[in-house]
């Protein structure tokens, strides 16, 4: 009967299975009934498996730490905007400072120079970029240059 369907739906002259009396269409070169369709066309639009790709984007390589973006106690801070956002422009996000921090992202502020991350990335030569750094990565689709988004004096950061 799939079979019978397939050739049908191929040849243009049925759109209607003969045995269920349900509506069938072609997706991906099968032959899957209205609601299988709907389903497959819905799952392909869901963000969550952009956001599930790891390192795959223009961030690829960088690992952030935020500093005064995401509350302390946050029990998911896995789950913040920003977080999400760097993960999705394929970032490694990390809830401190170590060896392979490249960028500390903060919110430009009068204090934020004085956060010990910010102080920390200006000792060891890692970026301090503005959360606007981060948007500019996705508006542009791109790693963008940091030192318009620079936390600190242009000697201190790389």
């Amino acid at each position: 009967a799939v079979a019978a369907a397939a050739a049908a739906v191929a040849n243009g002259s049925a759109t209607t299975g003969e045995t269920t009396g349900s509506t069938i269409r072609v997706v991906d070169w099968k032959v899957v009934s209205e609601d299988e369709a709907t389903r497959l066309e819905l799952e392909s639009r869901d963000v969550r498996r952009l956001l599930a790709v790891p390192g795959v984007g223009p961030l690829t390589g960088a690992r952030i730490v935020f500093t005064r973006v995401v509350a302390l106690g946050e029990p998911r801070p896995e789950r913040h905007p920003l977080w999400l956002l760097a993960t999705a422009l394929g970032a490694e996000v990390a809830t401190g400072t170590d060896g392979g921090t490249t960028h500390v992202v903060a919110h430009r502020a009068p204090n934020a120079q004085r956060t010990d991350k910010v102080k920390w990335a200006a000792r060891t030569g890692a970026y301090a970029v503005a959360v606007d750094w981060l948007v500019a990565c996705a508006r542009e689709g791109t790693h963008v240059d940091e030192q318009g988004y620079s936390l600190l004096a242009a000697s201190s950061n790389r």
